[in-house]
C-alpha cells in the first residue's frame, strides 16, 4: 500500500494568520479585544474548506459595511496565500461599539 504525504495546518495557525491580517485595521476597538488570540476569531475546517467567524468591537464613527468588506478580503487573501487552502466564508459579527463620551464645560 502506497503512503501519501500529508500536510495539516491547525486551526490555531489559521486563527493567528487571520488575527495578524487585522493587526493594523482602523476602526476596530482594540480596548474591547475578545478571546485568547486578542480578537474573537473562530476557525472551522470542513473538507479542505475554511470557515472563519470574526467577532469584533468597533469604534464609534466607523463605516461598518466598508470595514467588514476590508476585513473579509484581508483575511481571505492572507489565509489562502499562506495555507493554499480555500476560504469558503468569512463572517463578521459586530458585537459592540465603543462610544467615547465627551463632556462640555459651560
Amino acid at each position: 500500500m502506497e503512503k501519501k504525504d500529508q500536510v495539516k495546518i491547525s486551526n490555531d495557525v489559521i486563527n493567528v494568520i487571520a488575527s495578524l491580517a487585522l493587526a493594523d485595521e482602523l476602526g476596530i476597538d482594540k480596548a474591547g479585544k475578545k478571546g485568547p488570540k486578542g480578537k474573537g476569531i473562530t476557525v472551522e475546517v470542513v473538507d479542505e474548506k475554511i470557515y472563519i467567524g470574526v467577532d469584533l468591537n468597533v469604534s464609534y464613527g466607523t463605516k461598518i459595511p466598508d470595514l467588514c468588506k476590508r476585513i473579509q478580503q484581508k483575511i481571505r487573501t492572507s489565509v489562502e496565500n499562506m495555507t493554499g487552502m480555500c476560504v469558503e466564508e468569512v463572517n463578521v459579527n459586530i458585537s459592540s461599539m465603543n462610544i467615547e463620551k465627551t463632556t462640555k464645560e459651560s
